[in-house]
């Protein structure tokens, strides 16, 4: 954010490094539909809740760097974040798929296979919403009701 506010190509530099370094090496892909972030999804009963938090982080970040004039919607990012997407929409679903990791650490925060969330755990979508083209990802979003309770609390607030 500094950087773009001042326009220090250092500062955005080491902003973009960092990004891409994280998009590398912490979306694992497992499927062809699915990518899942293991540093978040091993964090027990808040797996669901840390994935939602870091997807929003990364559109925060992608449309920080975009604005700055370093593109960064991609092929590559925008695969990984739709499968990213794709995966969390399913796990908070069904929280049986994010089970693989969440055991890992299974009683940080309670029983893994109570998966908790809050309304920042769906924060992601209204940003996803606008870059996206991809018309089934958006159809699932808003067949989601954790989401459309997300989109009414956030629109009874204003």
């Amino acid at each position: 954010l500094a950087g773009g506010i001042f326009d220090d190509n250092k500062t955005l530099s080491k902003g973009e490094k960092i990004f891409k370094k994280f998009l590398n090496k912490e979306f694992k892909i497992i499927s062809d539909n699915y990518a899942v972030l293991p540093s978040e999804a091993i964090r027990g009963s808040r797996a669901l809740y840390y994935t939602g938090r870091t997807i929003n982080v990364m559109l925060f970040l992608a449309a920080l760097l975009s604005d700055s004039g370093r593109d960064q919607y991609d092929e590559k990012f925008n695969d990984k974040i739709n499968k990213a997407v794709n995966f969390f929409l399913d796990a908070d679903i069904d929280h049986s798929l994010i089970y693989p990791w969440a055991k890992e650490n299974y009683s940080a925060f309670g029983d893994y296979k109570k998966q908790k969330t809050d309304p920042a755990t769906y924060a992601w979508a209204p940003s996803y919403l606008h870059i996206t083209k991809d018309s089934k990802l958006v159809d699932k979003i808003w067949a989601n009701r954790n989401i459309r309770n997300y989109f009414l609390n956030e629109k009874k607030k204003i």
